[in-house]
């Protein structure tokens, strides 16, 4: 069965890269935001990409900014936030919202820009995804919260 299997591989019957590209991933920045994002995310605009693999699609959102409020509202509509965490460095929530899982991460950092509201700054991940496909999006949307961080300038 091994050999079989093997073969299989070789031959490109089952592609090894298949199940492996989208959990690579590749270093993102812009300004002062840094993530890891997948390596077969496309960039649809300024700051939307979406990422595709085979049946399993998801599209998400970066941004920065110098918040001159600190703005912790849960946006699920009428649905409640299933997953909830508020600390003064992190503010994150999810909630599944017509079908979809709707997830939001936004930390908070010093970047000791001239300007900077209170010298702090703010990064944030906006990922929608099936919420029948959370099996395979759950962990990349984990590495890809686990990696923003707000990047201090240099002096």
């Amino acid at each position: 069965m091994r050999g079989v299997l093997a073969f299989m591989l070789l031959a490109g019957a089952l592609p090894l890269h298949a199940n492996a590209e989208p959990l690579r991933f590749v270093p993102f920045t812009d300004q002062f935001l840094a993530i890891e994002i997948p390596a077969a995310a496309k960039r649809s605009d300024a700051d939307s990409f979406h990422v595709a693999f085979g049946a399993q699609q998801a599209s998400f959102e970066l941004s920065w900014s110098t918040p001159h409020v600190n703005d912790r509202t849960v946006a699920c509509g009428a649905s409640a936030a299933t997953y909830r965490i508020s600390r003064s460095n992190i503010f994150a929530f999810s909630c599944l919202v017509d079908g979809k899982v709707v997830y939001h991460v936004e930390k908070f950092g010093r970047t000791y820009r001239v300007g900077a509201s209170d010298a702090t700054e703010t990064v944030e991940l906006n990922m929608t995804y099936p919420a029948d496909q959370r099996a395979f999006w759950d962990p990349i949307v984990t590495h890809m919260s686990r990696t923003l961080r707000v990047q201090a300038q240099r002096r």
